[in-house]
């Protein structure tokens, strides 16, 4: 069970000591932290019992309840109704309790909305979920979290709770925290959970370390995966041994095949049936593993400086060298919704697109995109904490797609393939063709003709059918031509050939 952690020498622990120190809060801001936290469970318990009556229990969650907090902690109390409460009752009575006791209270969402706002000087939620036993049946997502809590303050020490601390403030400084779709990276209770697993900070990251990454990670834009299986698959990390067993988990083999779209399983010791690990990208794992090598070899406190907090210039003009295939470029404005929704849309709205492109005949596909803002627009912070957001000269915040294609364009005649000769459609296929007919090793073809070869035009048609019903769906997205200076700005940062962070360690500009 136990992972062996590296050997570090006394620059780490130095190191160590310094970074706590920036990160963690003092006593006394502990206990400004949790007076108010203290404070915003009552005035949610006497809200709630002014709108629904007796049966809601406030309970503290998250890092402020496990003592996990950085010094400017989001508090969050969950609102625990009657297992039985409707779904509507929930949403209704939850944003009612919540607007009572918040200052701007924001609507958010999960399976169901909650608020989000300030109290007495801290980012604070008011989370609706439904009162659950350990190991029953879930009705929405975030009804495990109580659980989740006494999972980790039944097993983690002070110690344990310095270490969680290193770990997110590490993730956070290469931009890899948080389980939002602006980041996809790892949440909190995730790295309570390779803390616990791995035995602290330098042991989780010598795990990280040995991943072998399935592919290079592009750095400061998003690629798109249209794979069907994910590359490098990693084994299941369970919690299957005293003292971190609660609900047996089952075989590596079956989560494998539950999970198969997921290339990080990091199964849920509250619920055997869930990977914590999902919202981790192939892409953030890649990164993480390529920051977590280097830490070790030349620790420094550079990777907790939270780099990617911060907008990145784009001054780099030259042109990516490509050996073979096609590149375009794309633009389309960010609609105004939450920039998770966003995210999530054109993730989706890609790879429906990347699926349609791949029965048109092209033998290699690939997107990567990245956000811009300008410096004046008014932008919410979720996107800052991306890795992909880049200062361009744009007037609004605008996402920048990135098409690789092989061949450069399609031949102008296919070969579709029917069905075998001997098959009962045979006839209708013939009587369709009619002379144009032959055959290919037993089955009935026909040679066509395409009436569109070149690679933009076919990803321009295929984006106005996969669209709809989406934020998107009445923003135009627009070709950049080669001789544009926008093209030659952008495509060095989109496909990584100006990016010198991986190689150089966090802190270059």
């Amino acid at each position: 069970m136990e992972w062996a952690s590296p050997e570090l020498d006394g620059t780490y622990i130095k190191l160590r000591s310094r970074v706590l120190l920036e990160v963690g809060p003092s006593e006394d801001e502990k206990n400004r932290i949790r007076g108010a936290a203290s404070s915003l469970l009552g005035e949610a318990g006497r809200a709630a019992h002014e709108v629904h009556g007796a049966g809601i229990e406030p309970l503290l969650v998250g890092s402020v309840a496990k003592g996990t907090m950085t010094k400017r902690p989001d508090i969050d109390v969950f609102l625990l109704f009657p297992g039985d409460t409707p779904a509507e009752v929930l949403r209704e009575e939850g944003l009612k309790i919540g607007s009572r006791v918040l200052e701007d209270p924001r609507k958010r969402y999960t399976q169901h909305p909650y608020l989000t706002g300030r109290y007495r000087g801290f980012n604070a939620d008011i989370v609706p979920c439904l009162r659950i036993e350990r190991g029953e049946k879930v009705k929405t997502a975030v009804d495990r979290t109580p659980h989740h809590t006494e999972y980790v303050n039944s097993r983690m020490d002070d110690h344990g709770r310095e270490e969680v601390l290193l770990l997110k403030s590490f993730l956070k400084g290469i931009g890899a925290y948080g389980a939002e779709e602006t980041s996809r990276g790892f949440s909190g209770y995730l790295v309570e959970l390779m803390v616990l697993r791995f035995g602290g900070f330098p042991g989780f990251l010598s795990y990280l370390s040995r991943i072998d990454p399935a592919e290079h990670p592009p750095g400061g834009s998003e690629e798109v995966n249209v794979d069907h299986e994910p590359k490098g698959r990693l084994a299941p990390v369970l919690f299957d041994e005293p003292p971190l067993l609660m609900e047996t988990p089952s075989k590596d083999t079956n989560y494998k095949k539950l999970f198969r779209n997921d290339r990080f399983i990091v199964i849920d010791p509250v619920d055997p049936n869930r990977n914590v690990a999902s919202p981790v990208s192939a892409q953030t794992l890649a990164y993480s593993s390529k920051a977590a090598s280097e830490f070790l070899r030349n620790p420094s406190e550079s990777y907790f400086s939270h780099r990617s907090s911060r907008p990145r210039r784009a001054s780099h003009d030259d042109m990516p060298v490509r050996k073979e295939g096609r590149l375009g470029l794309f633009q389309l404005e960010v609609p105004d919704v939450e920039p998770g929704v966003f995210l999530a849309q054109l993730r989706s709205n890609l790879k429906k697109a990347a699926a349609n492109l791949e029965r048109t005949g092209f033998e290699k596909l690939g997107f990567r995109y990245l956000v811009s803002f300008s410096p004046d627009s008014e932008i919410d912070g979720a996107y800052l904490r991306c890795r992909h957001v880049w200062e361009l000269p744009v007037d609004n915040p605008t996402a920048f797609i990135s098409l690789f294609s092989a061949p450069e364009r399609l031949p102008g005649s296919y070969i579709h393939i029917g069905p075998p000769a001997d098959n009962r459609h045979a006839e209708n296929f013939r009587s369709k063709w009619g002379k144009r007919v032959f055959e290919i090793d037993g089955k009935l073809a026909v040679e066509l003709q395409r009436d569109v070869t070149d690679p933009d035009a076919l990803f321009s048609d295929v984006w106005e059918a996969s669209r709809h019903s989406s934020s998107l769906e009445d923003i135009p997205l627009l070709s950049l031509s080669p001789v544009d200076p926008l093209y030659r700005t952008v495509l060095p940062l989109i496909t990584g050939e100006c990016d010198t962070w991986l190689d150089g360690g966090p802190g270059e500009d």
